[in-house]
């Protein structure tokens, strides 16, 4: 059956579990910070004292974004152990702050620190950054591939530049590395729409992803209620499949 993670924007780590359990979903997305302090910082007993919150919530951090900066070596290796103590399924690469050969040569010592600890790498669209089309992700994917580099695909970051379904998604060369798909919709004017109700594709791209046994996670985000609403438009949207 299909998938999914929350990534709530309540602040507290125990209310971003309690939004789990609310909503019955035990994957989740992480800003690579746990109540504020980045994952780098977290002391041993504030690690252990996760470690065991997400284990009696019955939850799994699924993606967390590198908090840290990216040429911080010492930082960085504390990163990467505290998210192997968390079982962090998967990192997400920060947004690109510098040129693309600069990024995806750090990037590279993210995925070798990630690949020594079995952790995914992952890639996302970005809009300000040369990540913004589907060229530069692909051109990142491959680069890091190396390094059990992988893809999330955001929808309505897509939306912003480009109908995804016939632009982003349908002519991409790394639909199989799709391991997340940032759920989103918009209007015509580029406010948010109800999920399949926008100009974004929304269904077009699930669709096309399943037909090729898309295997990843829905991703959706915001306070609890939002979550609620996308979860429940995003099934029956699946339903209706």
């Amino acid at each position: 059956m299909y998938h999914y993670s929350i990534a709530p924007t309540v602040p507290a780590f125990r209310d971003k579990l309690s939004v789990c359990k609310q909503l019955g979903v035990c994957h989740l997305e992480l800003p690579g910070e746990i109540d504020g302090v980045p994952f780098d910082a977290l002391t041993p007993a504030a690690l252990e004292d996760s470690r065991i919150l997400l284990i009696r919530a019955g939850v799994r951090i699924i993606i967390s974004e590198v908090s840290c900066p990216l040429t911080d070596d010492a930082a960085l290796r504390r990163f990467m152990n505290a998210a192997h103590l968390l079982h962090v399924e998967s990192v997400r690469l920060p947004v690109p702050t510098c040129g693309d050969d600069e990024y995806l040569r750090t990037a590279a010592t993210v995925g070798k620190y990630a690949q020594s600890y079995g952790i995914g790498l992952l890639v996302s669209n970005d809009t300000g950054s040369f990540l913004s089309t589907d060229e530069g992700v692909t051109q990142a994917v491959r680069t890091l591939s190396a390094y059990d580099c992988g893809a999330i695909f955001d929808v309505a970051a897509y939306g912003k530049l480009v109908y995804p379904f016939f632009g982003a998604l349908y002519k991409s060369h790394i639909k199989n590395l799709i391991r997340a798909v940032r759920v989103g919709d918009l209007n015509p004017d580029g406010s948010p729409a109800a999920l399949g109700q926008g100009t974004c594709g929304l269904c077009e791209c699930i669709s096309l992803l399943l037909a090729r046994s898309f295997d990843g996670y829905f991703s959706v985000s915001g306070d609890a209620d939002a979550c609620r609403t996308q979860l429940h438009d995003l099934r029956e949207l699946l339903i209706r499949m």
